[in-house]
């Protein structure tokens, strides 16, 4: 008799632990459905094409951790009070070179071009014109996130703004580069490139550096040498030399910086940045002198393509460190 109500008591226990996971699972669907695999297992680092699996990001280099990439954000409605204005306003507005212009062009490009058919030519050049725009504002607003002899210009105010305007200038430059028509173009592989900085310094830049967003700016940088290595006067080696720079130990190699510099000054010696930067690097490596003669050609060369947006802050700049070098 007593077996025989311990059975029955087994059999109640039983039944009401089934209706309590009946009624979680309605109340909390989220909870009924367990991963199939855990992260740690489903994502991992392929070193031989140096990224994560399928679906997975790099979470960070130290230790070496992939994890589930985030479903990529919807794209926002194009801003209500661009709709109907034509591109051509756009293009007028970012002539002039403000940061309330250039963004005002990015929504006016942006607008237009969901007034396109869908996947067509026209719709991608002027996905990419937006992109463009908004990077323009981020240049004017942060002066260029130009290396530095002393700190960065990761601000709270520039990280707020990159951060606001960012994201949004990432995803155009892809939908743009993603058309076949545009794919190979310089402009717009290095219209991926700048929103992809000034989206991964919003977070900072030692963050950035020690995670996949690091990762992922190296090797875009590594590519634009390999496939546009001149373009805007071979802006391609200064993003490497940059990252070599400001990275934290033990990704940081200032030695490597000022050789990605030196070629950036070689193809391009008229650049008054190029020089400006082979000024910073020899200074911080102590070479007075080199400093100094590079300092002296950054102040006899001149500010060309996307420097312009920056000149003046960087001409202060070259004569800080020019006095620094001859100190």
């Amino acid at each position: 008799m007593a077996t025989h109500d311990v059975s029955l008591y087994g059999i109640v226990a039983y039944c009401v632990l089934l209706i309590a996971l009946t009624a979680r699972s309605l109340l909390h669907p989220s909870d009924a459905v367990a991963p199939t695999s855990s992260p740690s297992t489903a994502c991992r680092f392929s070193w031989k094409q140096r990224k994560c699996s399928e679906g997975c990001k790099l979470k960070s280099v130290l230790p070496l951790k992939c994890e589930p990439a985030a479903p990529a954000p919807k794209a926002p409605a194009a801003v209500p009070a661009a709709a109907g204005v034509p591109a051509s306003r756009g293009d007028e507005l970012l002539r002039k070179r403000t940061v309330d212009s250039c963004l005002a062009a990015a929504d006016i490009f942006e607008a237009a071009s969901e007034r396109e058919a869908e996947a067509s030519e026209a719709r991608a050049t002027l996905q990419y014109k937006a992109a463009d725009a908004l990077n323009c504002a981020m240049r004017l607003r942060g002066h260029g996130n130009i290396l530095l002899l002393e700190g960065t210009l990761d601000t709270p105010e520039n990280k707020r703004f990159w951060g606001a305007h960012g994201a949004r200038a990432l995803r155009l430059a892809k939908a743009a580069k993603g058309h076949a028509a545009l794919a190979k173009l310089p402009s717009a592989a290095a219209a991926e490139m700048d929103a992809f900085m000034y989206q991964g310094s919003a977070k900072g830049i030692v963050q950035t550096a020690l995670t996949g967003d690091g990762f992922e700016f190296k090797r875009l940088a590594e590519a634009l040498i390999a496939d546009h290595e001149l373009h805007d006067g071979a802006s391609s080696h200064c993003y490497l030399g940059g990252f070599y720079n400001v990275a934290p130990w033990p990704l940081k190699d200032q030695k490597k910086a000022l050789v990605e510099m030196r070629a950036a000054a070689a193809l391009e010696p008229r650049s008054r940045r190029n020089q400006y930067y082979v000024c910073v690097v020899e200074l911080q490596l102590g070479n007075a002198a080199a400093a100094a003669d590079a300092c002296e050609r950054a102040r006899a060369a001149r500010c060309l393509g996307t420097e312009e947006d920056y000149c003046a802050f960087m001409d202060a700049q070259i004569e800080g460190a020019l006095a620094k070098a001859k100190a």
